[in-house]
């Protein structure tokens, strides 16, 4: 048995069977569309309690945006969204993201819970674990043990073009290169070198344009089939 964590890139999303439910192993999915790393790890601590004796062969996190940061157990705060209905999110942002935040402590936060999960699945399942980031390629992740290579996004970009993306990108989310998030841009120039910009977009515009994406620059049916594929061959 799979078990398999994370957010809408894993979880069902329209009406696509998502990659865990095409595996060649038996899984059960408990991604969750929206999560956020802290709620990913909730994923897990729950899962341990519903499901403490079963024999799970591998654990996968398919983790999300690290600036998706939650506020309280039903709300989060993201740094990509520049224009929110609630007039109290903007204020939000500016507290979680303040001066003193850097990419350093937001990654750092992450790691803290990531290394909460490989706890928990030690101590429950005994097994390995698999850390994927969805979009964000650095050297910060490539460089812990436990961690593939290359993000989900760049997996995909893998299968369609059979090369990786020319820049790193230790942040992203769609919503950043937009006008309005003035805020969000100033804290990226601040905290990120300057090929951001140029990571965001290759990121953004394969999304967009690629027959493997759907319109909500989700993966599509053959997008799923494409990352099964890949994670059969992790777990082989």
């Amino acid at each position: 048995m799979i078990f398999t964590f994370g957010d809408s890139w894993t979880a069902k999303w329209q009406d696509h069977t998502p990659w865990p439910e095409l595996l060649d192993k038996d899984c059960k999915n408990f991604a969750r569309a929206g999560a956020s790393n802290r709620q990913i790890t909730d994923q897990v601590s729950e899962a341990s309690l519903d499901y403490p004796d079963e024999d799970v062969e591998a654990v996968i996190i398919a983790f999300t945006s690290i600036n998706r940061m939650t506020i309280n157990i039903s709300v989060n705060s993201e740094l990509c969204i520049s224009q929110h209905p609630d007039p109290w999110y903007a204020d939000a942002q500016k507290r979680v993201f303040d001066d003193n935040v850097t990419v350093k402590n937001v990654m750092d936060y992450s790691l803290y819970n990531f290394h909460a999960i490989e706890c928990i699945v030690a101590q429950v399942w005994d097994c390995p674990v698999h850390f994927i980031p969805v979009f964000e390629d650095t050297e910060f992740w490539r460089k812990q043990e436990t961690f593939l290579p290359h993000s989900l996004i760049n997996v995909l970009y893998f299968e369609e073009k059979k090369r990786y993306f020319m820049y790193d990108c230790p942040v992203y989310e769609l919503g950043y290169l937009q006008e309005p998030n003035t805020f969000g841009q100033a804290w990226l120039d601040k905290n990120v070198d300057s090929n951001w910009r140029k990571a965001h977009f290759e990121r953004t515009d394969f999304s967009m344009t690629s027959k493997l994406f759907d319109n909500t620059q989700h993966p599509n049916q053959q997008g799923h089939k494409a990352l099964a594929n890949y994670f059969n061959k992790v777990l082989n």
